[in-house]
């Protein structure tokens, strides 16, 4: 690891930036709830909590004059699971800690997810149009298929290491038995679409997920 990476990631590891980033949080709470006086409830979560930075008209300018809710929210969701990947090790007498820690992960993750759906559900033309989860192929196959993809994605890591680790294969050696894993992502592109007029989606789905299963549970 070069010294740029290692100075990036103990930025976002600190202790510091946590303090900072609370600090700011508490201040920024402050600061909304003497503008409530201004703009009303509905209004300062519009300009103080549901932005990346305030903005305040200076001479019809919109300046930045504070870091909002969403860059502070985000920075300490980033900064919460920096330290736990990098700094934290799990013990038993501690796990009351990491359990507080989880939680406001989850609290972080769950209000930045809601605020993008607000967001997404006020514009013509989301980055993700949420509406496409009330068709229930498509729910079941981004939700379920996404825990598919975990494992089938995590097999050309995976396997190769273990072939090294612990058969003690050559590099050459496992990447010659694993490279096949990428032909068969080319291969798979033309015939996609004939298979799913043939069979249709929901066929598709159900038996690509049977055999995916059944391939990870081999290498068991």
């Amino acid at each position: 690891m070069n010294d740029t990476v290692r100075q990036f990631r103990n930025f976002f590891v600190s202790l510091k930036l946590t303090v900072t980033l609370l600090v700011l949080s508490m201040m920024l709470v402050f600061f909304a709830t003497l503008d409530q006086v201004n703009l009303g409830v509905w209004g300062i979560q519009q300009k103080w909590f549901h932005s990346l930075f305030v903005l305040q008209n200076i001479r019809g300018v919109p300046v930045p004059i504070y870091p909002g809710g969403y860059l502070l929210g985000g920075l300490l969701l980033i900064n919460l699971i920096a330290a736990h990947v990098y700094r934290f090790k799990f013990v038993w007498r501690k796990s009351g800690i990491f359990l507080t820690h989880l939680g406001l992960i989850l609290l972080l993750a769950a209000g930045l997810l809601a605020a993008f759906a607000w967001h997404a559900g006020r514009i013509n033309f989301a980055a993700v149009d949420l509406t496409l989860f009330r068709l229930r192929s498509f729910r079941i196959g981004t939700l379920a298929g996404g825990l598919c993809r975990i494992g089938v994605n995590g097999v050309p890591f995976l396997l190769p290491l273990m072939l090294q680790v612990g058969f003690g294969l050559s590099p050459i050696q496992s990447g010659s038995l694993t490279f096949f894993t990428s032909v068969g992502a080319l291969v798979i592109r033309p015939t996609s679409r004939p298979l799913l007029r043939w069979l249709g989606f929901d066929r598709i789905l159900l038996y690509s997920a049977i055999l995916a299963s059944g391939a990870i549970a081999g290498f068991a």
